[in-house]
């Protein structure tokens, strides 16, 4: 992502102390996407780890987004329904933009309600975050869609 040594080294290591503490917190008590694991320590790395990383870094995400994976992320329907669910094709990036996206969105504790929650699957705790919120999967979709078209202008 171009981020200075200094910057690059803060955001690994804030990376995998997020994994770390996942662990010793056991915060994912039932499985999630692995976009979510490393969407939300990439997050965690870019947004708290350094001032550049959270203006500059956000930046190059963004632009990375954009040119690397703009219709290889953030919706896929459901396997063999009609229902569709975020996703990513790079847990990395594309998650970390998602992680973002829902923070900016939700709050940032949607991050810590999403990953200690107690539904069959994560798919349902993010379909009743987006319920609770008064909009849909395919309503996120469109907006998180608006998000990244705003954020590449400016």
């Amino acid at each position: 992502m171009g981020l200075p040594h200094d910057d690059l080294h803060a955001k690994n290591l804030v990376h995998e102390f997020t994994h770390a503490g996942q662990q010793v917190l056991g915060v994912f008590r039932r499985p999630v996407p692995t976009w979510v694991y490393e969407g939300l320590a990439e997050y965690e790395g870019l947004f708290h780890a350094t001032e550049h990383n959270r203006t500059v870094g956000f930046d190059s995400l963004i632009r990375y987004a954009h040119e690397t994976i703009p219709d290889q992320i953030f919706l896929a329907k459901a396997f063999g329904g009609d229902e569709y669910s975020l996703t990513t094709s790079d847990v990395y990036f594309g998650g970390n933009v998602i992680m973002k996206y829902l923070a900016d969105r939700f709050g940032e504790d949607i991050h810590n309600r999403l990953v200690r929650h107690t539904y069959a699957s994560f798919r349902e705790a993010l379909w009743t975050e987006f319920e609770a919120a008064g909009t849909s999967t395919s309503q996120v979709f469109a907006d998180l869609q608006a998000w990244l078209a705003e954020h590449r202008q400016r």
